[in-house]
């Protein structure tokens, strides 16, 4: 009995490892071949002073957002002077307290719309771990080759990166072909 169980298992896991082995074989990339693109000109030391400046902002995520209603005001301020071309030139939204949303209109309205998306607030910072950091967590050092802080990482060099690019965009003219939304909540 236990030979015949043996036998069976062992027939059953040759049986699923020849299909796996042919499916292995047999799959076909769907990898998009696209051209190469042209470099966006972005000025990194720009992009620095942009992303530095905007950790030294305390926008702490709060359960109250009139809490710091403040930094995130002056933050929407500092994406203003920092990319003219996207506020002048895109559709923006305020949404809820302090969120945004871009809507860069495309050419062909039937094509679905693509969304490039971050968030712009932190978390807090727990005060009994605020000695051991290198360097203040909303200092926006730039040191060692980094950027220092709050949202260096999580999430505002996302929202500059994003910002950043589609200021290069559009400063080059670049014409879509569906919608482009950006939505950066808070």
């Amino acid at each position: 009995m236990i030979k015949t169980f043996s036998f069976i298992l062992v027939a059953v896991i040759a049986v699923l490892f020849v299909v796996l082995v042919i499916r292995v074989g047999s799959f076909k990339s769907r990898q998009v071949i696209a051209e190469p693109t042209q470099t966006l000109a972005i000025s990194r030391a720009a992009a620095v002073a942009h992303l530095s400046e905007a950790i030294q902002l305390k926008t702490v995520s709060m359960q109250t957002p009139a809490a710091n209603a403040g930094e995130f005001v002056a933050l929407h301020a500092l994406m203003e002077r920092a990319f003219p071309r996207v506020h002048r030139e895109l559709t923006k939204e305020s949404v809820g307290d302090h969120s945004l949303l871009f809507t860069w209109r495309g050419k062909d309205q039937r094509l679905k719309p693509i969304l490039l998306m971050a968030h712009m607030d932190v978390v807090p910072i727990d005060p009994t771990t605020e000695s051991s950091w290198h360097y203040a967590p909303f200092s926006g050092e730039v040191a060692d080759g980094y950027i220092w802080g709050r949202g260096a990482m999580d999430d505002k060099e996302s929202v500059f990166a994003i910002l950043e690019a589609v200021e290069s965009l559009r400063r080059d003219e670049l014409v879509l072909i569906d919608d482009e939304l950006v939505r950066l909540p808070s």
